[in-house]
């Protein structure tokens, strides 16, 4: 197992964890639910196009990373770290690439929508490097907050981040959950603002994890995040920001 993200079910407080699998162990990606802590979990039925087999499906470690509940509690949105195996490259440090955010309801109804990354965001070292999609946090009922992470070996088995956390507006997004493959497909894609660059402000960690924290006065609420060290000997860090909630805009052009 290689488990990712973590939710508390707000209907009945059971825990639903995701898993990238690992491919080693011949352990497919996906997505568990559990009653209470220690007990055995199940495995969520997975719609079709989410499921890994040899030519469609997730990557092998580049799938469930995101999990976060809609504000009705009705639906869990599921964000993966990079485009099915079906829609298309990986990212580049020319072009970004397209990855599905999918709402699956609790009777198995399914919506998708296509979210476009930034690229990967350092210049080349000649070692590994990519973009993804590290987590997501329902804002409302038409916005998801979206952490994106890039990150760029600079010498063997070390790596240096670029995180920056999005808002992606889905009013007026193509639903794409009946497109087989979004290689070279014309749709509308999720709109996105820029909250917080945290390179910027001189944070290049592995942020990987978020969760509200307490609401403050008037439109604030606090935002945590918290740092993935691979289990390396870095110490995982917490960080909280202040977040000023986003009015709602008219909706997007596209």
């Amino acid at each position: 197992m290689d488990a990712e993200a973590v939710r508390f079910d707000p209907k009945d407080g059971a825990i639903i964890w995701s898993s990238e699998g690992d491919a080693r162990d011949g352990f497919a990606p996906g997505l568990r639910r559990q009653s209470r802590p220690g007990s055995l979990s199940r495995p969520i039925t997975l719609p079709p196009g989410l499921i890994e087999t040899p030519n469609q499906g997730p990557r092998p470690n580049l799938a469930f990373e995101g999990l976060t509940f809609g504000v009705d509690g009705e639906a869990l949105w599921i964000g993966l770290e990079a485009p099915l195996k079906q829609d298309g490259p990986l990212a580049s440090r020319a072009a970004g690439v397209l990855v599905r955010l999918s709402r699956l309801g609790r009777q198995g109804q399914l919506v998708q929508f296509a979210y476009r990354t930034d690229p990967i965001s350092a210049a080349s070292t000649g070692l590994r490097a990519d973009n993804g999609v590290s987590e997501i946090l329902a804002l409302d009922a038409e916005r998801l907050l979206v952490l994106e992470r890039s990150g760029v070996e600079v010498s063997p088995g070390r790596f240096s981040y670029d995180v920056r956390l999005y808002v992606a507006d889905l009013r007026g997004a193509t639903d794409v959950a009946d497109l087989a493959s979004l290689d070279g497909a014309a749709v509308t894609t999720a709109a996105k603002t820029l909250v917080f660059d945290f390179h910027a402000a001189g944070q290049d960690r592995n942020f990987e994890a978020m969760a509200w924290g307490p609401r403050l006065g008037g439109r604030a609420r606090t935002l945590v995040l918290a740092e993935d060290n691979n289990f390396e000997g870095d110490k995982t860090r917490f960080v909280t920001l202040r977040l000023n909630m986003p009015a709602r805009p008219a909706c997007p052009a596209g």
